[in-house]
């Protein structure tokens, strides 16, 4: 079984205790992929990606659908500037990416309930 069906897998479990199919959020929407799946079952996906790169796909991507509200932020406790970093095990793959607070960072952060 390949990550995908697996992942899929973990939203089969998680739906049976959705009480309100309203909206939902994807954090850290990376590629886009649970992004779809969400969209298919949720009125509304609001979804978060900080890395310019993989938020330039998810623009391309979703740009045609009204359920997919896209935000260039991250998720994090409060509003603060974040860095995007690579993970040292797994440079320039776009899944071992990480965010931390930094000033000098990219990305702009938001905390969920805001």
């Amino acid at each position: 079984m390949g990550n995908w069906a697996r992942e899929v897998r973990h939203l089969d479990i998680a739906y049976p205790f959705v009480q309100c199919w309203e909206t939902t959020v994807d954090g850290g929407a990376n590629l886009g992929d649970w992004t779809q799946e969400l969209a298919t079952k949720f009125k509304r996906v609001v979804a978060f990606e900080p890395a310019a790169d993989m938020f330039t796909r998810l623009e391309n991507r979703f740009s045609a659908c009204a359920r997919i509200n896209l935000r260039p932020q991250a998720l994090w406790e409060d509003e603060r500037i974040v860095a995007v970093n690579d993970h040292p095990d797994r440079p320039g793959r776009h899944r071992g990416r990480f965010i931390m607070p930094d000033s000098q960072g990219v990305a702009q952060s938001i905390a969920l309930d805001d």
